[in-house]
């Protein structure tokens, strides 16, 4: 395969010792013309930069039917429903509450969670945090995809386990 669209004529010409017909040749030369042509205008810097441009642009916005028409609790980016002194506010609150804690707090977590899946207590602490087990979930989700069903997997399913897990318990 390395030899292109000759390699037909080369293996014709080693297996029957003899010279492909007229048409056959001329086939594979019109090929191998046509494949020079397209390696050509594909390494054209104008040519490299549409595609991309293109290739980016399908990236960005979303095709999927439902994320065009849909508006509620399925709409793919999010609308301002809270101000912004107000969402800082709260953001402001959760981190000192649940993510800067005093290290009294962390001590009394770190003995509450002894257990980890067996405490409840590990759950809630859990699902305030990206871990490496959603990561490559949050990292990998297409834009097209509404974010609503990794938040509610993220924050209100309950993992049972399964035989890997169950093995490493």
């Amino acid at each position: 395969m390395n030899v292109g669209p000759q390699w037909s004529p080369t293996v014709w010409k080693k297996v029957t010792d003899s010279l492909p017909g007229y048409h056959f040749i001329k086939l594979y030369e019109e090929r191998d013309k046509q494949l020079t042509l397209d390696n050509q205008s594909k390494s054209k810097p104008q040519a490299q930069s549409n595609r991309w441009k293109r290739k980016e642009s399908i990236a960005n916005e979303s095709t999927s039917k439902s994320a065009k028409s849909s508006y509620g609790n399925k709409a793919i980016q999010c609308e301002d429903d809270v101000d912004a002194s107000v969402l800082n506010t709260k953001c402001e609150q959760y981190m000192s509450h649940h993510i800067n804690v005093s290290n009294d707090k962390i001590n009394a977590s770190t003995t509450l969670t002894e257990d980890q899946s067996n405490s409840q207590v590990w759950h809630q602490e859990r699902r305030k945090r990206i871990t490496a087990s959603n990561l490559g979930l949050i990292l990998k989700r297409k834009t097209s995809i509404s974010v609503k069903n990794i938040v509610e997997q993220l924050l209100y399913k309950t993992f049972k386990g399964n035989e890997f897990t169950l093995f490493g318990l």
